[in-house]
């Protein structure tokens, strides 16, 4: 099992955004399951990692790695591992590394606090972090930064 380090705008460690589902597959192996979402988007999840990555369709009709969801115990975030960790512990955390979130959204069984300059999304339930959920960043002309061609 590979460590797993959340680098924002490049992926989970050597898991890069831009990845075609065969270098997903070279790199971890097949997937536990695997779904297609409303979306058309390519879901891949890997039950030990405890990991969900997304293959979009982009420009060139090439379904490529542009979201994780991360529920990992282990995975480190700034160094830190952050999951099941309690909010106002985790948002002060993050805010001396990305500042302060832009949105709140609450669900009723969940809250997602977002840092859209950085695709960030975090999970809350009952009051601890449930999952962190990020994606590629975009250029001047909103398209989507590979780390991987």
């Amino acid at each position: 099992m590979i460590d797993l380090n959340i680098v924002l705008g490049e992926g989970l460690s050597n898991i890069l955004f831009g990845m075609t589902k065969q270098d997903i597959i070279d790199l971890l192996g097949v997937p536990d399951k695997e779904y297609i979402t409303d979306y058309d988007n390519h879901r891949l999840q890997y039950f030990d990692y405890k990991i969900e990555l997304s293959l979009e369709c982009n420009d060139e009709k090439l379904y490529r790695l542009g979201w994780i969801e991360v529920h990992n115990h282990n995975v480190l975030f700034f160094n830190k591992k952050l999951i099941g960790k309690k909010l106002d512990n985790v948002l002060q955390y993050l805010e001396k590394f990305i500042g302060h979130y832009t949105e709140i959204d609450d669900y009723n069984s969940f809250i997602s606090y977002t840092y859209d300059k950085y695709e960030l999304e975090l999970i809350f339930e009952f009051g601890v972090l449930k999952n962190i959920n990020f994606g590629h960043l975009f250029d001047s002309n909103d398209k989507p930064i590979y780390k991987i061609n």
